[in-house]
């Protein structure tokens, strides 16, 4: 999982990224008809890309990454989402590394690339 969580990750790709994976789950949920092992997939598939941009985020803030299980708190995970969204990222360099690239690049933020930060 540490490749999926290195680096810090810009509020505006990870607002692209979210929205990206959210149409996702929505387009693909309909299709599954009930089938357990189809969301069981689907969680796998949305959920762990979408967790890893969570914890890069509260990188970017400067915050631990425990507070992403504030995620899984149902009505203050949508509190936790808009802080995520909002929250300016810490200036220069931090813990976690160099700050996150400006240019907006959705693919890269949600399945990074190796060895480059993100």
């Amino acid at each position: 999982m540490k490749y999926f969580t290195n680096g810090r990750v810009s509020r505006l790709n990870f607002f692209i990224a979210y929205v990206i994976l959210t149409v996702c789950y929505v387009a693909l949920n309909p299709l599954l008809k009930s089938s357990l092992i189809g969301h069981l997939v689907l969680l796998l598939v949305i959920g762990i890309p979408g967790l890893s941009l969570a914890i890069r985020r509260l990188q970017d803030i400067g915050w631990s990454n425990w507070f992403a299980i504030i995620g899984f708190v149902p009505v203050v995970n949508i509190i936790f989402l808009l802080v995520l969204i909002f929250k300016a990222g810490t200036p220069g360099d931090n813990k976690y590394g160099m700050p996150p690239s400006t240019k907006v690049d959705a693919w890269h933020t949600i399945f990074p690339k190796t060895g480059a930060p993100v």
